[in-house]
This record gives structure tokens, sequence and C-alpha cells, in this order.
């Protein structure tokens, strides 16, 4: 720890409903940028140019406290990760706030996998079904923005899951015990509840270690990356929700599934993937260029404002690929006159569209 320098930072807070109330995003200067391998330019997206460009870690720390002047927890993904601020704050003469310290991997090894097992942080958003991009991992910005999604996300559904259940609770050591336990003392109510694993109690080793409060079954990394390593796999996978938002997640892709169709989005534009039985019968892409009648009605059909578009494969895995590179492209093209007027048209249809429908 004592070699280790940030070089970003990002945070989320949130209210007591987890409502995100304030952002904050920073890059931080090293003392040395020529000290970055090539391997830890490509970790965190930076190049030793830009690392050199950031603020002073001292200036950046005293915003951050400015930002968030007191909070009473604090969610990482490893302990490493708190370390590492902590020691941050103390060079900058900043003292940390009284908290608590909630390392989300250890609570996702109690409640979702063998705790033996390692559990990354792109396999818990992918297990977890959250939408996320890989190009965008370890970039401070984006990873607090998972992070806090993947902590809502879970806490929501094992708090659903165990709401009646309850577990013995001792507030001096924190220490939680399933109401069988026998290292729980007597005299210690069963008032508690068992989502008090992501308020910074943890569960007794004993009674912990039984699958007591596991609920879900996910699957440790190298498993997971074996799978996805041959392509005719994946293309072979039944199309379950969580195939489906696998195969997106591999394309960076963010999905909805209602029922049998598919909605995607890209930072391009929408398709929608009509499904039947394991294969893609429809593709509808979102028109580029929508009509002035069309963009002032009211009520629309759901396939009003797009168009089909023949792809041909009926796999869900290649249509997710044409997509990806489709829309990729299209980013990357270059806007020509005609694009920018339909734009200006566009905006200036905007006051006039909200008129009409007061």
């Amino acid at each position: 720890m004592e070699n280790r320098e940030p070089v970003q930072i990002g945070a989320i807070g949130t209210d007591e409903d987890l409502k995100v109330i304030k952002t904050f995003s920073r890059g931080i200067c090293l003392k040395n940028a020529e000290d970055l391998t090539e391997e830890t330019e490509k970790l965190i997206h930076m190049t030793k140019e830009v690392a050199a460009q950031g603020k002073p870690e001292k200036e950046v720390m005293e915003k951050m406290k400015q930002t968030f002047p007191s909070f009473h927890y604090v969610v990482v993904w490893t302990m490493s990760t708190y370390e590492l601020f902590q020691a941050s704050l103390e060079r900058s003469g900043i003292s940390m706030p009284k908290c608590r310290v909630l390392a989300l991997q250890d609570i996702l090894q109690t409640i979702a996998m063998d705790p033996k097992k390692p559990l990354s942080f792109e396999t818990a958003l992918t297990e977890a079904g959250i939408p996320y991009v890989s190009n965008y991992l370890h970039y401070s910005k984006h990873d607090a923005q998972y992070l806090y999604e993947l902590f809502r996300t879970m806490y929501s559904r094992y708090a659903a899951l165990t709401e009646k259940e309850t577990c013995i609770v001792n507030p001096r050591s924190r220490i939680i015990h399933s109401p069988d336990c026998r290292y729980a003392k007597s005299g210690q109510e069963e008032n508690g509840a068992r989502k008090l694993l992501f308020s910074g109690y943890r569960p007794c080793r004993i009674c912990g270690t039984e699958k007591e409060w596991r609920r879900f079954q996910w699957e440790p990394f190298y498993k997971s990356a074996k799978k996805e390593k041959e392509p005719e796999d994946l293309r072979t996978l039944p199309l379950t929700d969580q195939n489906i938002r696998r195969i997106c997640g591999i394309f960076g892709l963010k999905c909805k599934i209602i029922s049998n169709v598919v909605l995607i989005t890209t930072s391009a534009g929408e398709w929608r993937l009509n499904i039947t039985e394991d294969q893609v019968t429809k593709v509808f892409h979102e028109n580029y260029r929508i009509g002035r009648s069309e963009f002032f009605k009211k009520s629309k059909k759901w396939s009003e404002g797009f168009h089909r578009q023949e792809i041909r494969t009926d796999n869900f895995y290649d249509v997710a690929r044409y997509i990806y590179y489709h829309d990729r492209d299209r980013i990357r093209g270059k806007k020509n006159r005609i694009d920018f007027l339909f734009e200006k048209i566009k905006k200036e249809a905007e006051p006039c569209r909200t008129i009409q429908e007061k």
C-alpha cells in the first residue's frame, strides 16, 4: 500500500432510500507518471500523458471532502480500495468521518456463491443482470455507477427474498446468527432482518458457512470464462433471460426483456427483437429520421417509428453482434450537412410539440 497511488476517484452519494443525490469524479496526477506500465495504462484507460494532467492528490481530496462532508456508509468492491482511499485522505491531512465500510464482494460471496471461490466485479455485474460496457470497467466514474447499481439491485432482491426471515443480532459485535446457531447467546432477541448484511453486519463464521445466508447460485469467474471462450457455445445457449443479458453484456448492449420481445439500446439508437422458440423472428430498428406527422403523434403503436431490418440469421448471438458493429460504424461515420439540418429541425420542433401536448 505504501507505493500505491490513486489515478482516479469516482463516488456516488445517495439518501436513505438509495436515491442518487450527488456524484463526484476526478483524475489525480501521479507523482511520477513514468512509473505506469503498459498493462496498467490499458487497465485504467490512461496514457502517461493523461495521468500527468490530473489534479494534485490533496486538491482532489479536499474537493471530495467538500462534496461529501459526512457520510454513514462507504461501499467499495474490496477493502483494498477503501485502504487506498483512506491512505490518500491521510496524506492530504483530511480525517475520515465515522462510518461503516461495506465490501460488496464479501457480501455477495456470502449470499450468492461459495466464499472460497473468487468473484470478479464483471462476473457479479453479469450474474446480477446489470448492463455494462466492458471497455468502461476500471474507469472510476463508470465503476462507481456500476457499483451503485449492483448494490441497490442485490440489496432489494435479497431483502425481498428474506422478508419473512429473521436472525439473532449481537449489537456489540455486529454479528448476526441464524435462529438455531449454537453460538447465539441467550438474551439476544430474534428481531433482526437478514438484510442487515448490507448494513455493516457480518454473519457468524459457524452458521454463515452452512449455506444459511445464500439465496443465489452464481458461478465463479473461471467457469463463466471457459463457457464464453468459444463463440459456438454462446450461439447454442437457450434464450433464457439470463443468457440474453449475458450475450448483450458481451457486446456492451443495454437490454430490457418484455415477454417475447427484447428491447436493445445502443448509443446510436434502439432495436426491438421478436423471439420465438430460441430464434429471432423479426428485427426492428429505430428510424434515423422521423417524419413530421409521426413526430407530433400523441399515441403510437409499439412498432411505429421503427422499420423492419432484414438480417440473414435467426441466431440471437449473431443478431447482437450485427447490432454492435452496425451502430459502432454509424457512430464513427461523420454527419453530413443534411443530418445537421434534420437535427436542427427536430430541436426547433420540440417546443411546439410540448405546447401541443399541454
